[in-house]
């Protein structure tokens, strides 16, 4: 994550108050559990672009854009939310909604994601690739902090947002925001790294 690292840097404990530019990201939307199929295909189909779009470029298999640089794939985040009623810790997850996300440097654009989509496919023709896009949100301001520990156990970190708001006059809108800095296959439960964020308006 060697662009926009500062976006990636809070302390557990702390709150840190950003203004995000612009950001365009590969992103894939589903429904349910993250344990389920669905959201592991979209892990799948995410990073197989990602990687795709990296490594194409940088070995001439698509289109160095200007403003072109070599960069690492950032983390994996993802946006969480009810149709009906706020997102409320330790709810059932069953009708979930999430949107997973990878930032993507800003000289990327849909013709070169369509590219890598269509190299990646043909590499993994079992995975919907199809069904990744690629979007730009706004530019807003957020407030983050990092939660170490289990995935059902941020409650104290999100607590800390929210009084956090309060005592500044800010108001939590949007979606419930992860973004993992830890690879769950590779790190005990006790050390998972997930940065909490909220926009503030």
């Amino acid at each position: 994550m060697n662009f926009l690292k500062y976006q990636y840097t809070p302390k557990p404990g702390k709150v840190q108050i950003l203004k995000l530019p612009e950001r365009h990201y590969l992103t894939f939307d589903g429904k349910g559990e993250s344990k389920a199929p669905p959201f592991q295909e979209a892990i799948q189909c995410l990073y197989a672009t990602a990687y795709t779009l990296k490594m194409g470029m940088k070995f001439g298999k698509l289109t160095k854009p200007d403003g072109y640089f070599d960069y690492k794939v950032p983390a994996l985040e993802g946006l969480w939310w009810f149709k009906k009623g706020k997102f409320v810790m330790g709810a059932n997850l069953k009708n979930i909604f999430w949107k997973l996300i990878i930032m993507t440097p800003a000289f990327i654009t849909k013709d070169l994601v369509d590219a890598a989509k269509k190299q990646a496919k043909e590499k993994k023709q079992e995975l919907p690739i199809e069904k990744v896009n690629f979007e730009t949100f706004d530019a807003k301001k957020v407030i983050q902090t990092l939660h170490i520990g289990p995935y059902n156990k941020e409650e104290a970190a999100v607590n800390l947002l929210h009084e956090f708001a309060k005592e500044k006059g800010f108001k939590i809108a949007g979606r419930h925001h992860e973004i993992y800095m830890s690879d769950p296959h590779k790190t005990p439960e006790s050390k998972l790294k997930t940065i909490i964020r909220y926009q503030a308006i």
